[in-house]
């Protein structure tokens, strides 16, 4: 598996995990179980992240991933709200992951 596969594994992971954790009724249940266990998995998964990535690179990516990533699931699964103010703030964090990304193939380049 390449990085950036590993990469968007993660965010997967995470994303899924915070759904299950999300929808899980109260208690310890299965839903619980299950996003608790790809939490874990995700947590093995970014070690493996911050070996092939510098720091100041993967952290910024990993999150604003994640946070547009649960405006996307809390929208279309969960049925929260996302209006116009929200769509601003997930274009501004995508304006910011393109800029860093393309910082990161800058200095790849050099």
């Amino acid at each position: 598996m390449t990085k950036a596969a590993i990469f968007a594994v993660y965010i997967s992971i995470s994303l899924l995990g915070l759904y299950q954790l999300k929808v899980a009724e109260v208690g310890f249940n299965l839903q619980y179980l299950a996003g608790m266990t790809l939490y874990v998995v995700g947590f093995f998964l970014w070690l493996v992240v911050l070996r092939w990535f510098p720091l100041s690179i993967a952290f910024p990516l990993a999150a604003g991933t994640i946070i547009v990533g649960t405006q996307i699931v809390g929208a279309f699964l969960l049925k929260e709200q996302f209006d116009v103010v929200s769509l601003v703030a997930v274009s501004f964090i995508l304006i910011g992951l393109t800029m860093l990304g393309s910082i990161d193939a800058i200095r790849g380049a050099m």
